[in-house]
């Protein structure tokens, strides 16, 4: 089971993971963008989301029947207000109630040494423009965009 919510400031000093599903995975084209803060990275799967990528420049999870495959990227505590910084940029994240490319989350997703809570961001705007010709069925964005996705 999937546990959502939105940003909190109870929550916001000790979360020390972001989930990622496309190009800022290891071995894609972003990773550089966020790779000297990261102290650890482990595969893990979002459950309860739908992946959306197929013949997009980049991927789209929203709330759904289905999962996502990615990787935690932990960072250290102290690094974390300039890693919200630079992925907020990256994902057009300007806050809540904002104009927003992506929203940012917490989830709880599965990992090999159990569930973990971590940031990820889900899609936002044109969420509503996705059709079922792009999912991505096993929800590996990495199967269909290789090992050098140029774009988000």
């Amino acid at each position: 089971m999937t546990d959502e919510r939105t940003p909190s400031a109870d929550r916001d000093d000790q979360l020390d993971a972001f989930f990622v599903y496309g190009t800022l995975r290891p071995g894609q084209w972003n990773f550089r963008l966020i790779a000297p803060l990261v102290v650890e990275t482990m595969p893990a799967t979002l459950h309860d989301h739908v992946l959306y990528g197929r013949l997009l420049p980049f991927p789209y999870a929203i709330p759904g029947r289905g999962r996502v495959v990615g990787d935690v990227l932990r960072v250290d505590l102290g690094s974390m207000p300039e890693a919200l910084r630079i992925l907020d940029a990256l994902e057009g994240y300007r806050g809540e109630g904002q104009p927003n490319h992506y929203i940012r989350r917490t989830v709880s997703v599965v990992t090999g040494r159990g569930a973990l809570l971590s940031w990820v961001y889900l899609a936002s705007m044109g969420a509503s423009r996705l059709s079922p010709s792009q999912v991505i069925r096993t929800g590996d964005w990495c199967e269909v965009a290789g090992g050098g996705g140029e774009h988000r």
